[in-house]
């Protein structure tokens, strides 16, 4: 065993300043040996093969970190933050300081202004306004209700798609308005037919402060958990990897043929959500799914989406706080 440290010593004195790591595995009660810390090269060791591994793996991991090239947040000049903090203050006087979720058109002026698009919508209470709202829509429809109780309104019946005519849109009003026991009304949508589903979301995390989420969209993301995280603030290299970590990445680059999607917009927009995070510290969730991916040039459209906001006492959030700039 003394000849074994002795050799795997002196050979780590040969390769000091190289690129070169050695570590070392010695199965044996006596615990390393004393020849591996004797030289001018301490040589690491472990009891058992499998530390070892995942120490050298994370050393890896660390090393290729260190060699990424560095990355910035781009500012975006065309958002519009003052018309999203007063629509988040005067949402705060309704929800309280218990804080809770935007309403739709308080979501949709919220993600207008930083350069999001949504589809055409309006919100009614009646199957007639209903009607008309459905009349003024470029093609098909989709009614939504808007309702407390229905985070995921698909689950429940309170979603119906492709809605064309009087008739259909009286008797998708009557079905999702009844799908629930306190509808507050409905939302009557463009469909957005075609292109991709993706996810992209906000979450606060207690530890990490907001965590900025992508992947597989659609009604299957909690069943297949496809996506990838990182933490707030996005550089634009953090857009780069996350968007190639989902298995179902892809598909946006035309999987077997099929359409490739508008890359270069949903980056663009996983930026400006991580610009808004950063704009207003109130929003401690946000969901937007489906976003529909377009053909290359084509952009993309938030087909749903939730915000909720809760108020901050004072002027400094320790959770938004960039600690590595500060140092």
């Amino acid at each position: 065993v003394e000849e074994v440290a002795t050799a795997i010593s002196a050979a780590g004195e040969r390769a000091a300043g190289s690129d070169k790591t050695f570590l070392s595995v010695f199965m044996q009660s006596g615990g390393a040996p004393a020849e591996l810390r004797a030289g001018l090269v301490t040589v690491p060791t472990y009891a058992f093969p499998e530390p070892a591994a995942r120490a050298l793996a994370a050393a890896v991991r660390y090393g290729e970190w260190l060699a990424k090239p560095e990355s910035s947040a781009p500012t975006f000049t065309d958002v519009d933050a003052s018309a999203a903090e007063s629509v988040i203050a005067a949402a705060m006087d309704r929800v309280g300081d218990d804080g809770g979720w935007l309403e739709p058109d308080e979501v949709e002026e919220v993600l207008a202004s930083f350069g999001l698009s949504l589809p055409m919508a309006r919100t009614v209470t009646t199957e007639d306004d209903a009607v008309a709202a459905a009349a003024e829509m470029p093609g098909a429809a989709v009614l939504k209700v808007i309702s407390p109780s229905a985070l995921h309104k698909s689950d429940v019946g309170g979603l119906v798609l492709d809605v064309e005519g009087e008739e259909a849109v009286r008797q998708a009003f009557k079905q999702v308005m009844g799908a629930v026991p306190d509808p507050e009304g409905v939302l009557v949508q463009e469909f957005v037919a075609g292109g991709h589903e993706v996810l992209i979301g906000m979450t606060e995390d207690p530890n990490f402060g907001p965590l900025i989420v992508f992947g597989l969209g659609g009604v299957y993301v909690e069943l297949i958990g496809d996506v990838a995280f990182r933490i707030h603030p996005l550089t634009e290299l953090d857009v780069v990897e996350m968007m190639a970590e989902p298995k179902s990445a892809k598909l946006l680059d035309g999987y077997r043929g099929g359409d490739p999607g508008d890359t270069a917009a949903v980056r663009d927009a996983l930026l400006r959500v991580s610009a808004m995070i950063e704009a207003l510290p109130e929003i401690v969730e946000m969901d937007m799914n489906p976003v529909k991916v377009a053909r290359p040039g084509h952009g993309i459209r938030v087909v749903d989406a939730r915000i909720r906001v809760r108020p901050v006492v004072g002027s400094f959030v320790p959770s938004r706080r960039d600690i590595p700039a500060d140092l």
